[in-house]
């Protein structure tokens, strides 16, 4: 399960309805109208994927994934979208969007990306585990190199 996911939709129903499904792959789902009010959010949590919408007052999605992506590059941002344009599609992939879903949006579709996103963000957690145990091993092998030197010197 992704632990924190934020929903960024200024349509009031779809915003509610989209939630309801949004609320059974995660642990903590965060509900923005506007980009603005996402890219607050976004600053003040640890989010793990950002749904967007296009077009919206204020900021549209687009614009706030690209201040994101200039914080994180690494971020997970999925644009979704009424609109079948390709001037919206060429603009989110050539800005690092990890993916864009046409509205209405298929179950089948999102279940794959969310499960794809998980498993992801699992092998990151894991291999930056590992790098961590790497670098506490290798700091009390240094620490022992040291005495050692030390102690050496020493007669």
């Amino acid at each position: 399960m992704i632990k924190n996911i934020l929903y960024v939709e200024d349509e009031h129903d779809t915003r509610v309805l989209f939630s309801q499904i949004l609320q059974d792959y995660c642990k903590n789902l965060y509900v923005a109208e506007d980009g603005l009010e996402g890219l607050e959010i976004y600053k003040n949590n640890q989010i793990d994927v950002v749904f967007t919408d296009i077009t919206m007052p204020k900021m549209d999605g687009l614009a706030m994934a690209k201040e994101i992506l200039a914080e994180d590059k690494d971020a997970y941002i999925i644009v979704l979208s009424a609109y079948n344009e390709n001037k919206y599609l060429h603009d989110a992939i050539d800005m690092g969007i990890h993916n864009y879903l046409l509205k209405p949006i298929e179950l089948e579709k999102l279940e794959a990306i969310l499960e794809k996103i998980n498993k992801e963000l699992k092998e990151t957690k894991i291999q930056e585990c590992h790098t961590q145990e790497l670098k506490e091993i290798n700091d009390v092998l240094h620490e022992r190199l040291k005495k050692e030197i030390a102690k050496n010197k020493e007669e």
